[in-house]
């Protein structure tokens, strides 16, 4: 074993040494020593550890300008923060007061039914337990969610709360929109039944409506929160954190539900018509079906796994080629193991006159230079790559984005 080989093992037994959270690795490529004989040379992969939650003093004070036009444009630029503890309960607050109004005016919803003999009414019981029971799966996700990485997750369980969401989507499909389509298509069969005591039906409903109200009221408090600028559709189409925005699309579907069966409920008893009421169980159950499937699109895609956007992917390019250790970066891949879990991979070129030692002290100025705008990225890995290659995966990257324009 050459000279140069067993100090850089050395130096892996150093680095690794330094910390027990491996939060990035670095591969370093060099020449090794000639052979006496045959004056080849030969390359080695040497892969050092650095821990870099610790702040190294002995870091060189050149970093990037942050007086430049571009630094100050990307300062300003909004970053979405990691939950306080008060922030996390207060969400979770949100199902749970979802869960409490559904399980209470479920069972309002089958009394009225069962006395007035309102399809309509029926088809809103089983909206709202259905929503129950949802509310109480995504709080189950949640909660596993946050459970420790082990040796089979190494990653954590943050995709829990994804799965879970989807389970919620098809549960409404499937049991709430597709029951209630069911319930109005068969009264629609003898619509003469019409409903009795329609009064005490419209009161339930209007409390239901008020107690749903308050629900909604929160909901839409904490996505107003959580999107900033974006309009609703852009926050549910770009969140990477579904519980929020699927208790506000249920709450929705519930106040609109109870009044498309006010609504029948209303005209049945000034007509004496029963298919009015029909009308607005088939009505509810389409309501649930269209909210399903926005569920089911969005939450697949984070089951799949979904990753930075071009402008984010963008800005991570250039905090890495502000370093001035940095010539180019290549190729960036990242994907949401979580809602605030995400995994970042940089194929990075570094200055030829550096050594392991200054490729360490860059990797940590460009580490915290993400970490501080993007606090959601719990894992970081940089592998040094040719010039050439990057110059090829920046060619693939702009052609990738020109093909998502056209589609």
């Amino acid at each position: 074993m050459s000279t140069n080989k067993a100090a850089d093992e050395d130096r892996i037994h150093t680095a690794s040494a330094l910390g027990t959270k491996p939060s990035t690795w670095v591969r370093v490529s060099h020449d090794a020593q000639a052979a006496s004989s045959a004056g080849e040379q030969e390359e080695e992969q040497v892969y050092i550890h650095g821990d870099l939650d610790e702040e190294d003093d002995s870091i060189d004070d050149n970093v990037a300008d942050t007086d430049s036009i571009a630094m100050r444009r990307h300062r300003a630029r909004k970053r979405a923060k990691p939950l306080s503890p008060a922030e996390q309960l207060k969400r979770n607050r949100t199902v749970i007061s979802a869960v409490a109004a559904g399980v209470i005016v479920s069972i309002i919803k089958f009394i009225t039914a069962a006395f007035t003999g309102s399809v309509a009414m029926l088809s809103e019981g089983v909206h709202s337990l259905v929503d129950a029971a949802n509310d109480s799966l995504m709080l189950v996700g949640a909660r596993g969610s946050k459970r420790q990485p082990d040796l089979e997750h190494p990653f954590g369980y943050g995709r829990m709360v994804y799965f879970y969401t989807f389970i919620v989507s098809v549960v409404i499909l499937l049991f709430g929109g597709g029951f209630t389509i069911m319930q109005g298509i068969s009264a629609l069969q003898s619509p003469e039944t019409g409903v009795e005591n329609p009064v005490v039906a419209i009161v339930v409903l209007l409390v239901g409506t008020a107690i749903e109200s308050v629900s909604l009221s929160i909901a839409f408090r904490e996505v107003n929160q959580a999107r900033g600028d974006d309009t609703l559709m852009e926050y549910i189409r770009t969140s990477k954190a579904p519980t929020s925005f699927t208790v506000l699309l249920e709450d929705t579907a519930a106040v609109l539900g109870m009044l498309f069966a006010l609504a029948g409920i209303v005209a049945t008893a000034l007509t004496g018509n029963g298919t009015y009421d029909a009308i607005a169980s088939i009505a509810i159950g389409a309501l649930m079906a269209i909210f399903a499937v926005v569920l089911v699109r969005e939450t697949s895609s984070l089951l799949i796994g979904e990753g930075l956007d071009r402008d984010e992917i963008e800005d991570i390019v250039f905090i890495v080629e502000e370093d001035p250790a940095v010539i180019k970066c290549g190729r960036v891949l990242s994907m949401y193991m979580g809602p605030k879990d995400m995994v970042l991979n940089l194929d990075v070129t570094f200055d030829d006159e550096l050594d392991e030692g200054d490729i360490l002290q860059a990797i940590d100025r460009v580490e915290a230079e993400i970490i501080d705008d993007y606090p959601q990225c719990s894992a970081i890995f940089i592998e040094v790559e040719s010039l050439n290659q990057v110059y090829r995966q920046r060619a693939d990257r702009a052609l990738a984005f020109q093909e998502a324009e056209e589609d």
